[in-house]
């Protein structure tokens, strides 16, 4: 993490200064100021459907300290080891998986893509939660009494392991889902920042809330039923937001958004924009190269209206 962050110090770009293949701004990008940056963030934070949202980046994390817990309780230390490096090696294809759905050039709707993706993680999440409150209450699994000590030879080892693997599913996929549908909600740097900020603050005080019931000792189906419900309302609100906030492109809706060169060639021959239009564009780009400046963008938008 040191060499991340010092390679980051080194090699991060200004965003004002990033240019796509068509030679164009990604935005326009103005001065922050305290008084700015409150207003941006208490209007994320009064924004309907980031409200709706909260459950679901809330619970992002949550599975964490239960299967935690659980895999230290029921297995040996030979086997809890071999749980953890195949639940974070599971973490590597599952979103790969994810994000070819999600990500798919093949299906055209962006939010039918990412109803695909949220409905498949959502089923995982909800089977796997279910599957481990139905595997607890059967075999009694209860954390005042001794530890079994499982061993990855014992017969008692396929369910738990399987459940466990599966949280690591749930614990790379499901905020990659919520991550997504905050990305498809605006193209904008600065929002994309502060949905990113609410994002980690979010999913992080749900970790933290996870942790802490599981460190007053509450029993293992109790801390499952919690979140189970957590997990079902989560779910649903991600995939209300993203059946109804996600629009097929937020382009040409943002004010300070540079649409790419080649879109706006599409959208212009399809009939979807005008001139006037086109024209805000080229302003836009002259404005983020520093050409024009906003009072004189100002009169020339008038001008061409």
């Amino acid at each position: 993490m040191c060499i991340a962050i010092a390679l980051n110090f080194l090699l991060i770009v200004d965003p004002k200064d990033v240019v796509r293949d068509d030679g164009r701004h990604i935005a326009i990008f103005k001065a922050p100021t305290i008084k700015g940056e409150i207003s941006g963030v208490v209007s994320v934070l009064t924004d309907p459907k980031i409200i709706i949202l909260l459950p679901a980046m809330f619970v992002g994390e949550m599975c964490l300290a239960l299967t935690s817990s659980i895999n230290a309780y029921y297995f040996n230390l030979r086997t809890r080891s071999l749980n953890n490096l195949l639940f974070q090696a599971i973490m590597i294809p599952a979103p790969i998986c994810l994000a070819y759905i999600m990500d798919n050039k093949k299906i055209r709707s962006r939010r039918i893509k990412g109803l695909l993706g949220s409905v498949l993680v959502g089923l995982i999440s909800l089977g796997a939660i279910g599957g481990l409150l139905g595997w607890v209450v059967s075999n009694h699994i209860d954390r005042t009494k001794a530890a079994p000590a499982i061993d990855w030879t014992d017969s008692a080892f396929a369910a738990g392991f399987i459940l466990y693997v599966l949280s690591g599913i749930i614990y790379a996929c499901f905020q990659i889902a919520v991550q997504w549908t905050l990305a498809a909600l605006t193209n904008d740097p600065a929002l994309c920042a502060r949905y990113a900020g609410a994002f980690k603050g979010t999913v992080s005080f749900g970790m933290c809330i996870s942790f802490t019931i599981d460190s007053q000792g509450m029993n293992f189906k109790k801390q499952t039923i919690v979140q189970l419900i957590l997990y079902i309302i989560g779910w649903v609100c991600l995939l209300y937001v993203i059946a109804v906030y996600v629009k097929p492109t937020n382009y040409f809706l943002e004010d300070s958004v540079i649409v790419p060169a080649a879109f706006e060639q599409k959208v212009a021959v399809e009939g979807v924009i005008g001139s006037d239009q086109a024209e805000e564009q080229v302003i836009k780009e002259e404005i983020a190269r520093g050409s024009l400046d906003h009072k004189a963008a100002n009169v020339t938008q008038t001008a061409t209206k």
